[in-house]
């Protein structure tokens, strides 16, 4: 007996008495260490909680709970029309809980869109496309249901029939059929004579100046003189398909900027001799169709290149780049180059999947190799891409609740923030700090991890402003039904999180401004336009939430078509500002109406002189106080001391949903703890 107890005790006390988060996060056992085994092996930050968990009993009641939590007295001052939570959560009767359900299923906010589209050549040939709920479209038939009439809002409830929604309707009042189904142009002059090798040149240094940071695939002793054997009329000197299409690919990234018809007969040339290779398996023709896809990306049709990136992808997985054996592929800078050209490759492919809200082809729960070197800028990529792949999950989680939703979302919050220090500690690029850098390759890396940052914030809160407008529109009458009360208690805690979704939308808009004024050959590093459309959508449904914030948001929604205005003209850019153009003219038509219904004009929060400039580098609510973690650390605290209790599997389940943390949460944000 006395040795089994010896036993016992000696593998209790092999247990480490807490794991850190990234352990937790992977359900992996943890060494207790700091950095623990796994994180040192991974690459990955190693941080423990502050406070330990403590769970409540089950027998524990409600009022204890209250009590033990410190939420009490938040909740008594929650009150609605001098009616107590307490009293409108008694009032959810089951027909009521089945009209809010019915009214706001959780597909609603996280909705996705088919769109179909008839050929002009044939009838027969018809195009269809899903886009999922983080891209743009899907936010067009709640901007189209908030902008009609109210007579017609009333006829036309939002319902969802299914799994995703058929809305071409949405589509043509905002004019983005185009944007949704562009596909490659043809290149009607390709066959005509080549360009002169100073142009191509010229290309090909604007390449080396900024995308080539984006991507350190090749070298600059690398491409040169493969261009220069391009123009070599030695005809025994003769470049292969594969090389040929790579050069290509280099100009017509570099034609991009100030030269939008050479882009497409270059782009259209590199993606014939693409083809000749086209089930070939080689890092070189892998690098390639990167290229390719980023410059479609970029200019062309995003929805091609999410498809050669797929191809890219697998290509680079059937050839074993990810795999670091230098004893396998000699000399040892070939290995770390076909290293760098997969996480490359990967990291993109997330991008564009995030962009339209496509599933991501490789998932890094599947992956059993070695993450990039820690400190590197492609580090610093595939960091913000698990973040990114959060943010799916977030999105596509169908059994949760709202409480559940939030709590994720502060936690990506928190992986963000965490992320960002760690970006200043070892890259020194400064997230919402002017653009200040000596070398060209920093100046890319800060603008790249800039946009992914800003971008990443309005995606993970956009939902719950999307949720405050619904409640806010159901609620939208002079008698309130208890079930109408709690929806207006349930979205004053929402605020802080539709701050944070507004404010990153608005600095993605300083941003834009800072780079294409000041730096306008950064157009070709990534898709700009991408990234104002969304600013410009929440911007709008922000207008639409808060009539009164109408003046300042539609500064900022000017200042973004201002960029893009100044960005070099092509075919996809004026479709986007001809269908924001009309989006703001409905949402202007829209304010007008309401201050004729209800007496109620638009009021100036911010003198347009105060708003910042392109030289002034100022982003809005972006200090050390508004990136602190304090608050976020304490809000997650927060969050691990609410007891387990099992939330019915429902689509935004009202009651579920735990009240008291999200009064916690809003006075928490109202006191500077997560502002």
């Amino acid at each position: 007996m006395a040795t089994i107890m010896t036993k016992a005790a000696r593998s209790h006390a092999k247990n480490t008495s807490k794991a850190c988060e990234e352990c937790r996060r992977r359900k992996q056992r943890c060494s207790g260490e700091s950095p623990c085994i796994t994180c040192q092996r991974r690459g990955a930050t190693c941080w423990y909680r502050v406070v330990t968990r403590t769970r409540n009993s089950r027998q524990v009641t409600s009022e204890d709970a209250d009590l033990e939590h410190g939420t009490l007295n938040s909740r008594s001052h929650a009150t609605t029309s001098g009616i107590s939570i307490e009293q409108q959560a008694s009032g959810l009767n089951e027909i009521g809980m089945e009209q809010i359900q019915s009214t706001l299923p959780r597909r609603h906010i996280f909705n996705s869109i088919r769109v179909t589209d008839v050929s002009r050549d044939s009838s027969l040939c018809i195009s269809e496309l899903l886009y999922g709920p983080l891209s743009s479209f899907s936010l067009l038939r709640h901007l189209h249901a908030h902008l009609e009439l109210p007579s017609i809002r009333d006829s036309s409830p939002l319902v969802c029939p299914g799994q995703f929604y058929d809305d071409n309707e949405s589509l043509d009042a905002f004019n983005y059929r185009e944007r949704a189904f562009r596909s490659i142009p043809s290149a009607q002059d390709a066959d005509v004579a080549f360009l002169q090798y100073d142009l191509a040149k010229g290309f090909q240094d604007v390449y080396l100046r900024t995308v080539h940071h984006l991507f350190p695939l090749v070298s600059a002793e690398t491409v040169q003189p493969l261009l220069l054997r391009l123009y070599d009329p030695n005809p025994s000197n003769v470049v292969g398909s594969s090389e040929k299409a790579l050069v290509l690919a280099t100009l017509a990234i570099g034609a991009g900027y100030k030269h939008d018809g050479w882009r497409k007969i270059l782009f259209e040339k590199a993606l014939k001799e693409s083809e000749k290779s086209l089930y070939d398996i080689n890092m070189e023709v892998v690098q390639t169709e990167l290229l390719l896809a980023h410059c479609e990306f970029i200019w062309g049709s995003p929805q091609v290149a999410y498809l050669i990136l797929g191809r890219s992808l697998q290509k680079s997985l059937a050839a074993g780049l990810h795999r670091l054996d230098p004893s396998y592929r000699q000399p040892h800078h070939k290995s770390a180059e076909a290293t760098r050209t997969f996480w490359s490759v990967y990291c993109y492919e997330t991008l564009v999947s995030l962009t339209f809200g496509w599933p991501i082809l490789l998932q890094i729960s599947d992956m059993d190799f070695s993450i990039p070197e820690h400190g590197t800028f492609t580090w610093a990529l595939f960091r913000m891409c698990e973040v990114m792949q959060e943010i799916h999950k977030l999105y596509r989680c169908c059994h949760t609740t709202i409480n559940a939703d939030l709590k994720t979302a502060y936690k990506i919050f928190h992986d963000l923030q965490s992320l960002r220090r760690i970006l200043e500690s070892d890259l020194e690029i400064f997230i919402g700090k002017p653009l200040e850098h000596n070398s060209s390759e920093n100046l890319v890396q800060h603008v790249v991890l800039s946009y992914e940052y800003f971008n990443i914030v309005c995606l993970t809160f956009r939902p719950f402003l999307l949720l405050s407008l619904e409640f806010r529109r159901q609620t939208d009458s002079e008698s309130l039904t208890p079930t109408q009360s709690l929806m207006l208690t349930i979205d004053s805690t929402l605020q802080d999180a539709c701050d944070r979704c507004i404010d990153a939308a608005r600095s993605i808009i300083v941003l834009a401004d800072t780079v294409i004024s000041l730096h306008p050959v950064a157009e070709i590093l990534c898709n700009h336009e991408l990234f104002l459309e969304t600013a410009c959508f929440i911007l709008a449904l922000a207008t639409l939430h808060d009539l009164s914030s109408y003046d300042t948001h539609d500064r900022y929604y000017r200042r973004a078509m201002s960029c893009l205005g100044q960005m070099s003209p092509r075919e996809r850019l004026t479709d986007l500002i001809d269908a924001l153009e009309q989006l703001h003219s409905k949402v202007g038509s829209f304010i007008n109406r309401a201050a004729n219904d209800i007496s109620v004009l638009p009021t100036e929060a911010v003198p347009s002189q105060e708003l910042p400039t392109a030289t002034d580098g100022v982003y809005p609510q972006i200090d050390e106080a508004a990136l602190s973690l304090d608050g976020v650390e304490q809000t997650l605290q927060s969050l691990e001391q609410l007891p387990d209790a099992e939330w019915p599997f429902m689509n935004w389940n009202l009651s579920g949903i735990d009240l008291g943390f999200l009064d916690s949460l809003a006075g928490d944000g109202a006191n500077g703890g997560a502002t």
